[in-house]
């Protein structure tokens, strides 16, 4: 994997990619043309799925697998583009825990051979790369992804600040507990508590607006209304720990009902550009 990865980026053998404006024409054969517009559909689309932008080193990678893609198969790569597009759009309509539960299954889908790429090429592995999860439930077919667990972290910090104390501060090492705790919690939770840890990540950056937006009367709404624990004088991790072993599903509904619905919308410039 890495090996490839290293090749893929180094252009040794790969295809050569350049992206100066949507409009560059990356690969073109008898009238079916990969742009870079259509090649970013899927790294937006990978974006809605990760809830977090790709790297630039990923976004390459994703051009460039694309551009091999196309010349083995040029219809078939430019027809999974449109496919990619189509439940990127479908995905960013929706919204509250249908458009949170969509996106974790979209990524449940994706890493089991199921989702909309599929193969044995250089795009599948690069798929696995950039959607990075901390768990999978095979029954309600949902993912825990690495955005999702940080947006826990970030939650506990809001909720110990509410609470009057200090915002949370977890060592590297600490942090790896916490990364674990939440990972349990998945897995071993109910359905309904595994879509509820999974579905943070991608609405974290509107609850973060959402709150900063509110005015006091607002935030007291919630902060009332939120299942919080009760006064702790925890360190960091163990008030992150209390957080994500409490209850998680009247955190999502409460932030939902107080600040929503959202959408897991991140930015995705390139769905919303018309065919010429």
């Amino acid at each position: 994997m890495i090996g490839l990865i290293v090749a893929l980026l180094t252009g040794c053998g790969g295809p050569d990619v350049r992206c100066e404006e949507p409009t560059t024409v990356l690969r073109e054969r008898d009238a079916t043309v990969l742009d870079c517009r259509r090649a970013d559909w899927l790294v937006e689309y990978w974006e809605l799925l990760r809830a977090s932008p790709l790297p630039l080193a990923d976004r390459r990678l994703t051009r460039r697998a694309l551009v091999s893609r196309f010349d083995a198969d040029p219809k078939g790569t430019v027809a999974l583009l449109d496919e990619v597009r189509n439940a990127g759009l479908s995905m960013m309509s929706l919204k509250g825990a249908d458009a949170t539960d969509r996106r974790s299954r979209e990524v449940f889908a994706a890493l089991h051979g199921q989702g909309l790429v599929q193969g044995t090429d250089d795009l599948v592995q690069l798929q696995t790369k950039v959607l990075p999860t901390w768990g999978s439930a095979d029954k309600a077919q949902v993912s825990l992804t690495e955005a999702d667990v940080e947006a826990w972290i970030r939650y506990a910090s809001l909720c110990r600040e509410v609470q009057g104390g200090t915002a949370l501060r977890i060592s590297v090492a600490d942090r790896v507990g916490v990364y674990r705790a939440v990972q349990k919690r998945f897995d071993e939770g109910p359905a309904d508590v595994q879509r509820a840890l999974g579905a943070l990540g991608a609405m974290w950056p509107q609850v973060e607006r959402a709150w900063q937006r509110a005015n006091y009367l607002e935030q007291q709404e919630w902060i009332g209304k939120a299942p919080l624990p009760g006064p702790m004088t925890a360190t960091s991790s163990e008030y992150a720990r209390t957080i994500v072993s409490g209850d998680v599903v009247g955190h999502v509904q409460t932030l939902r009902k107080e600040f929503g619905p959202f959408t897991v919308t991140q930015r995705a410039p390139m769905f919303l550009v018309e065919d010429p």
